[in-house]
């Protein structure tokens, strides 16, 4: 059969335009994969796994502040952990002191002496109950978790989700909290009462005082000692809680990476026949614009 020649369409070029315009879009496409890494740059590359992938990204950040949360917080209760280890030191000090004095081979007027070097170790031991973090106080007792009226203890956000927080009470370190409780007994041995005997009262004045100081000073160290054991044990927490995060947060990189990024090489040979087609779709749009050439020859000639 014969084909009609025909001037006003030109049909064969409307195909090869049409197929031009989209090995156009294919090509910038498969540029724009190159370019960015990514084979989804937008929602309308692969909307389902764009939302997924934009989700995934949301939680990664979340974990990457967990991370930097974990390792803050470790740094905070570091501090902490140095000023009650600097409390344990001078209580060492004030325990030898207090040995000293006992002793008889010491006067009063030799106890009044130590009594003096006494009272400035307890003025350290309250200025170390002073160490901030960021300006927040920590071991001055305003965190110790006995309020009943609010949860003043420190909370260390650590989780991607409401609620998963790591809470630590950090106990009252000056010398007005730091002591023993002295019980009196009856003939049976059961206490008929207790009074708790602060380290601020410490006196080496007299024998029998410094005996005592000798209780007042192991009560402070105990209580001081049981606080540092429970940082230890949210450090190690927080530890554990910093690599989890890591490790997680590096699964879902892995799995946001599946998802979202671009295979190179294949990038490259569909850019490649991409830009071939191009090409071919040009060279047919020409061709197809030169077929009706004769029409206008025969037009000339009239």
């Amino acid at each position: 059969m014969s084909q009609s020649i025909v001037m006003k369409n030109n049909i064969a070029a409307n195909h090869a335009l049409n197929e031009l315009n989209a090995n156009n879009r294919a090509f910038g496409k498969s540029m724009k994969k190159l370019a960015s890494g990514m084979k989804i740059n937008s929602v309308g590359d692969d909307a389902s796994n764009y939302t997924i992938s934009e989700g995934m990204r949301g939680r990664l950040h979340a974990l990457e502040q967990d991370s930097r949360n974990a390792q803050n917080g470790a740094s905070l209760l570091k501090v902490a952990e140095g000023a009650i280890s600097s409390t344990i030191e001078e209580l060492k000090t004030l325990k030898e002191k207090a040995i000293n004095a006992a002793d008889d081979t010491n006067t009063d007027a030799d106890r009044a002496v130590i009594q003096k070097e006494v009272d400035q170790t307890l003025d350290q031991i309250d200025d170390n109950a002073n160490v901030t973090y960021n300006g927040k106080m920590l071991v001055d007792g305003s965190h110790d978790g006995k309020d009943t009226s609010k949860d003043n203890t420190l909370v260390f956000h650590v989780g991607a989700n409401p609620g998963e927080n790591i809470h630590i009470a950090l106990g009252d370190m000056r010398t007005d909290a730091l002591g023993y409780t002295k019980e009196e007994k009856d003939t049976d041995g059961n206490v008929i009462s207790s009074t708790f005997v602060k380290l601020s009262s410490l006196s080496v004045e007299t024998k029998d005082k410094a005996q005592e100081a000798i209780s007042i000073i192991d009560g402070a160290i105990e209580m001081a000692l049981d606080q540092q054991t429970t940082i230890g044990a949210v450090q190690q927490r927080m530890d554990y809680t910093d690599a989890l995060v890591t490790t997680t947060s590096r699964n879902e990189t892995d799995a946001e990476s599946v998802i979202r990024d671009a295979d190179m090489a294949a990038s490259v040979v569909e850019t490649a026949t991409n830009s071939m087609l191009v090409d071919a779709s040009s060279a047919m749009l020409a061709q197809a614009n030169q077929k009706n050439s004769g029409l206008a020859g025969m037009l000339n000639d009239l």
